[in-house]
């Protein structure tokens, strides 16, 4: 009797506890409703800001997006309240882990970070602090642990190649990092780019 009995508390404890669950369940399902009704709005702010906003300082970001959210209000497209830029494209777990890795936990810096990874076109870092170059250094540093621990056997494909843009072979050594895949980190790039970089910028490349 006395173990029936124990038995029929805990069920009862179980059964209080998923009904908590139950609300939350609901209360995530409510929320997450209204989110992807906003889905159309916010990903199109969010594109554009990726897109068009990297070069522009964090005053005339907020400008340009203040004006975008008008106009998406104006003709009807449904979009966030009070759609924040940053939450809507990084994890904050993902954020955490950069400012671990060297990028600056300011809103700035979390949007360049945003950009760099988040944009499909190679992006131009004006550094003169190096605190982006070293960010990218450690980040790609832990993707090569992530992966090596994976894909022991592929571990030489999969480190970071810095190339100085001044060094004589610097075309060569580049080649041959798209050619195995390797993610590539230029420096000291100067105003003017040489055009044999072009088809790389422009992705207009060819598998072979």
């Amino acid at each position: 009797a006395e173990l029936l009995k124990l038995k029929l508390e805990r069920a009862a404890m179980l059964v209080d506890g998923l009904s908590d669950e139950r609300i939350r369940w609901e209360n995530t399902v409510g929320s997450l409703g209204g989110f992807f009704d906003w889905l159309p709005g916010d990903c199109l702010i969010s594109t554009a800001f990726v897109s068009y906003l990297g070069p522009f300082v964090s005053n005339y970001r907020e400008k340009l997006i203040s004006i975008w959210m008008k106009e998406v209000r104006e003709k009807e497209i449904p979009t966030s309240p009070q759609l924040d830029v940053k939450e809507f494209l990084a994890d904050p777990a993902v954020i955490r882990d950069w400012n671990m890795q060297g990028l600056p936990s300011d809103d700035f810096s979390t949007e360049n970070g945003i950009i760099v990874t988040r944009g499909t076109r190679w992006p131009l870092v004006i550094d003169p602090q190096c605190q982006g170059v070293k960010w990218i250094k450690n980040m790609e540093a832990k993707n090569k642990e992530k992966k090596k621990s994976v894909f022991r056997i592929f571990q030489r494909f999969q480190n970071l190649k810095v190339i100085d843009f001044g060094q004589p072979d610097f075309v060569k050594v580049l080649e041959n990092a798209i050619q195995y895949g390797k993610p590539v980190l230029l420096e000291n790039i100067g105003e003017m780019i040489d055009p044999v970089l072009n088809p790389i910028l422009e992705r207009a490349l060819v598998k072979i």
